[in-house]
């Protein structure tokens, strides 16, 4: 569920996490895991993840607002997000506790081969659901304990630790596997090989305003990103770049005629993260800054009135 388009941009993930110093990470091959703390009391996220991402909630409390409803997370619980998820949440602290989770995003190899690893789960029935976008993990004090023994991890690497790492995560999986009664998760897990491919039409002209790089394009598309790039030329007759700046300069010019907007909105909007980058865009593709374009579509509506 897109919420009102605020002040601030939507936030990548995990790329915004990686770029700052505050948080604790552990990046393995096949995952990386966050151990992610806000001191504020509550703040309000636009995120889109390119990983696979799985978080679980360890102090505070956590909303995550969908299309199909809300889901309120307590310490225990969790979500998994596909990556390409879009989606609103917000954190709350509880009582003087800092809002904390730990979080991993998780590549496709590092899912298909855990599958391969369990085999017993080839024999589970499960139903016709696919997997949502996003999906709560109901709270168990074994999800949340598997969780908080990852986090010594952080400060103390050991010679073991990456293959440790990776029967924690394992663990982690299987405890969602167990608590999912639907089987959403099992599906989802079975099915990444079979439609690992996205269509490329669909998936720039719905998505070409998210804040992505042409490597996270490329991710979550399901190609690498030499294939991606081969692949978007044949079918654009033009570069990933070139095709997305065009694209979202046409929109911001739309919206800055036809809307209220301001300047940092529709910029944000669009899927630039950088004003200055896109005021400079925008002027050497239409002749003028976009607060000129107001401008000058503002002096229009008040000649007629």
């Amino acid at each position: 569920m897109k919420p009102e388009i605020l002040t601030h941009p939507t936030f990548t993930l995990p790329r915004i996490l990686f770029r700052k110093k505050i948080y604790n990470f552990l990046e393995l091959d096949g995952f990386s895991c966050v151990h992610y703390k806000q001191l504020r009391l509550r703040e309000k996220y636009n995120i889109f993840t390119t990983y696979y991402m799985c978080a679980v909630i360890l102090s505070g409390q956590k909303t995550i607002y969908t299309d199909s409803g809300n889901h309120y997370l307590n310490p225990g619980d969790g979500f998994f997000a596909q990556k390409g998820s879009y989606l609103f949440s917000d954190g709350l602290s509880a009582g003087n506790k800092q809002f904390s989770s730990l979080i991993f995003f998780i590549k496709d190899h590092f899912l298909t081969d855990f599958l391969k690893k369990h085999a017993f789960l080839a024999n589970e029935t499960t139903s016709a659901n696919s997997c949502p976008d996003i999906m709560k993990l109901e709270g168990s004090p074994l999800l949340k304990s598997s969780a908080e023994s990852t986090l010594p991890y952080f400060s103390h690497e050991t010679r073991h630790t990456r293959e440790l790492l990776k029967l924690k995560v394992n663990e982690i999986l299987l405890h969602i596997i167990e608590s999912d009664r639907n089987k959403y998760f099992l599906n989802f897990l079975r099915s990444i090989n079979s439609c690992r491919k996205k269509n490329l039409i669909d998936l720039m002209e719905n998505n070409f305003s998210q804040p992505l790089n042409v490597e996270e394009f490329a991710r979550i598309s399901g190609r690498s990103l030499t294939s991606f790039k081969k692949e978007f030329k044949t079918i654009f007759d033009d570069s990933p770049k070139q095709w997305i700046n065009r694209k979202r300069l046409k929109h911001a010019h739309s919206l800055l005629a036809t809307t209220e907007k301001n300047v940092t909105q529709v910029c944000f909007e669009v899927g630039f993260e950088n004003i200055s980058y896109f005021t400079q865009l925008f002027k050497k593709n239409f002749g003028q800054t976009p607060k000129q374009l107001q401008k000058d579509q503002n002096q229009q509506k008040h000649a007629f009135i």
